[in-house]
């Protein structure tokens, strides 16, 4: 249990069972147990309550838009903020004045009075948003929301959303099974496996200081070493790990270097993939810039160690 209110909080699960990924059911109950237990944002008035989620100031985000079609962008918009209990609700100019403000955020005000279907997917993901946002919830509520979407659409909406969360100082919930999303969007991750927390902490400390095994291999790729691999850089016979981009290549044999022998280079990304096979035939991977690779003229079949260019770290098993 989370004991301590969060500001932009992500989810990111790795499998289905877990209480918290069902809370990606659009069953309200289920959604609010699981942040009642994790999240204690609300107060007990509104725990107790059996108010809707617009009256209990929760707004949600489903993964696949759940807009009314038969519904303009400005209707969709506007529809939690007309179920409000009338001492709430605002006039019907201010509700005006409030959905155009929302639509000029999400930067789909000239298409108020279009319908979702005339939308691209991004843009229908947006007035969702919109619409989460226009009852100015306590808590926001992100259901895998840019899961639908194109790999180019998912990127350019996490920078957006990144950006309006900042302007705007919301309290955001995020479940995703997207660990570049996760470390991207979020200022803190609760990472969950099969139900159990692995791990809580800024991406930084999920990334760079991985509390277990399942962590380190969810959250990148990652090659792993047993003590006596690398003959005076890991002189025990624990566990250990490093990045693909944290190797060193070298062309002369050391007591401190692994003899490898390139298997397969992939080019065609933003780093150089490659694979090499130790004397064992086990695979390790290793990332290098375009401009290093260049100096090395490396080539399939060529034999050269590697060797970690910072210590690197032991591996827990378990929490």
């Amino acid at each position: 249990m989370l004991q301590r209110e969060l500001g932009d909080l992500n989810l990111l699960n790795e499998n289905p069972p877990s209480e918290t990924v069902q809370l990606a059911q659009k069953k309200a109950q289920t959604f609010v147990t699981a942040l009642y237990k994790n999240v204690p944002v609300l107060d007990a008035a509104a725990r107790a309550s059996t108010n809707t989620f617009v009256q209990r100031g929760i707004g949600f985000v489903f993964q696949h838009y759940a807009l009314f079609r038969h519904l303009s962008v400005f209707e969709n918009v506007v529809f939690g903020m007309r179920v409000k209990k009338r001492p709430e609700r605002l006039s019907n100019a201010a509700i005006a004045d409030r959905v155009h403000e929302l639509l000029r955020l999400v930067q789909l005000d000239n298409m108020a009075q279009r319908f979702p279907s005339q939308l691209s997917g991004g843009q229908r993901q947006r007035v969702a948003l919109a619409r989460a946002l226009a009852i100015q919830p306590k808590v926001l509520l992100l259901d895998e929301p840019f899961g639908a979407l194109d790999a180019k659409v998912r990127t350019e909406l996490r920078n957006w959303l990144r950006e309006l969360h900042h302007q705007l100082q919301f309290t955001s919930i995020f479940v995703t099974h997207d660990q570049e999303e996760a470390l991207e969007v979020s200022d803190r991750i609760v990472l969950m496996n099969q139900g159990h927390i692995e791990q809580v902490g800024t991406p930084d400390e999920v990334f760079h200081q991985p509390a277990t095994e399942f962590v380190m291999q969810f959250l990148g790729e990652v090659n792993f070493f047993h003590g006596r691999q690398f003959d005076k850089v890991l002189e025990t016979e624990q566990k250990y790990f490093v990045r693909p981009y944290d190797f060193e290549i070298i062309f002369t044999k050391t007591n401190q270097a692994l003899p490898v022998t390139i298997h397969r280079i992939l080019t065609a990304n933003s780093v150089v993939k490659i694979d090499v096979l130790d004397e064992h035939r086990q695979r390790i991977i290793l990332h290098l810039s375009h401009k290093e690779f260049s100096e090395y003229a490396l080539t399939i079949g060529q034999t050269v160690f590697i060797r970690p260019r910072r210590q690197l770290q032991v591996v827990n098993e378990s929490c």
